[in-house]
This record gives C-alpha cells, sequence and structure tokens, in this order.
C-alpha cells in the first residue's frame, strides 16, 4: 500500500496486485494501529460503489478506467490526505512485529 500510494497514489495501489487485498487493507492497518490510514483505504475503496473495488486485477484496472473525473478526483483527494502521514507505518509496522515476535516464529 505505502510504495503503491507513494508512487502513483491510490491509482497505483487498485492496478497493481497490492490491490487484490484492499478490502483486507483497512483492517491489516487497524491491527497494526494505523486506524487513520486505515480510514483513508476504505474512503479510497468506498469510490467503487458499496461493494468495494473487485479482487480480480484486471477487472478492478477496468472499473477504475471507468470510474470518471469525480472518482478520480476523490482518490487525488485521499491521496493528498495520505501523504501527510497520519501514521508512520513502517513505525507501527515494527512495533507489531516485534510485539507479536512469537507469532512470526511460529509462522516459519
Amino acid at each position: 500500500l505505502e510504495a503503491d500510494v507513494n508512487n502513483g497514489g491510490f491509482a497505483q495501489f487498485y492496478t497493481n496486485s497490492a490491490g487484490d487485498r484492499a478490502l483486507e487493507t483497512p483492517g491489516a492497518l487497524r491491527e497494526i494501529g494505523a486506524s487513520q490510514a486505515a480510514s483513508l483505504v476504505e474512503s479510497a475503496n468506498n469510490v467503487f460503489g458499496p461493494t468495494g473495488p473487485p479482487p480480480d486485477r484486471d477487472e478492478r484496472g477496468r472499473a477504475l478506467e471507468q470510474l470518471g473525473k469525480t472518482a478520480t478526483d476523490a482518490l487525488g483527494t485521499l491521496d493528498t490526505r495520505f501523504y501527510e502521514y497520519p501514521d508512520n507505518l513502517s513505525d507501527l509496522l515494527r512495533q507489531y512485529v516485534d510485539g507479536n515476535r512469537a507469532q512470526f516464529h511460529a509462522a516459519s
């Protein structure tokens, strides 16, 4: 999420494979304590309508193309808010991993 949005906005996030998990991303962000970023992603997901972005990358790309200028402008506004870094994602993720180290060792 962070790399895609920083490189090309939410539009890039949705057109790349990371967007396959767009609907799960707000929950993951909340899990690490990034509630403000989670709200931004939810708002971006809502641009696609009540069901959010399609999980399939090709379908999502087509949907993004069909959204029109209003949606593009909305995503642009969310890009700007994301760039303000309401949550320090790197620090929060590091803290989450440090606090849950046993889970990560058990998974390997």
